[in-house]
Order: C-alpha cells, then structure tokens, then sequence
C-alpha cells in the first residue's frame, strides 16, 4: 500500500509496540511515583517557587531536555527498524 510521497506503509511490529508500551508505563512511573517526577512538574508549573523551594532547576530542565533527546531517539531507532530511513521522509 502506497503512502505518502511513495513510501511504503507499514504496520509497526510487535516487538516495537511492546517496547513502546514499556516505556510509556516507566515514563509514567517516573513522573508520578519518584520524587524526580515531582521535581519535573513543580519545576514546570512554577519554576520561581520550584527554586525557592531548593530544586536546582537549571539541573531539572537538564535532565528534562536528556529524557527528552533520549525518547526522540528511541523514536528515531523505532522508525529506522521499521525500514528504510530517507533523508527527506518528514517533508
């Protein structure tokens, strides 16, 4: 089945959709069961209360842009394995 600008479609593979799963429940228990997750979320509610309250938020927008880049790539390997990577695909 053809898809847009001639590449192939194509269902995502098992495998893929589990780990997919998996990292969705572990961002989710990371967010809301760890005290790294309640930095995350006081920082960006407020990050002038979130500092007065002691939390470096220079370190937890760090740490919040790596798991981000870390996803980004996780996605990134996801489309690879899912075939050929063209250098113009996203247009």
């Amino acid at each position: 089945m053809e898809g847009y600008g001639g590449c192939v479609d194509r269902l995502a593979s098992p495998d893929s959709v589990l780990c997919a799963v998996i990292l969705i429940a572990v961002v989710q228990v990371l967010f809301y069961r760890t005290a790294l997750g309640r930095a995350f979320r006081a920082t960006s509610d407020d990050p002038s209360v979130a500092q007065l309250m002691g939390l470096e938020t220079k370190h937890i927008f760090g740490l919040a842009l790596a798991l981000s880049l870390a996803m980004a790539a996780v996605a990134g390997v996801f489309m690879g394995s899912a075939g050929a990577l063209i250098p113009l695909q996203g247009r």
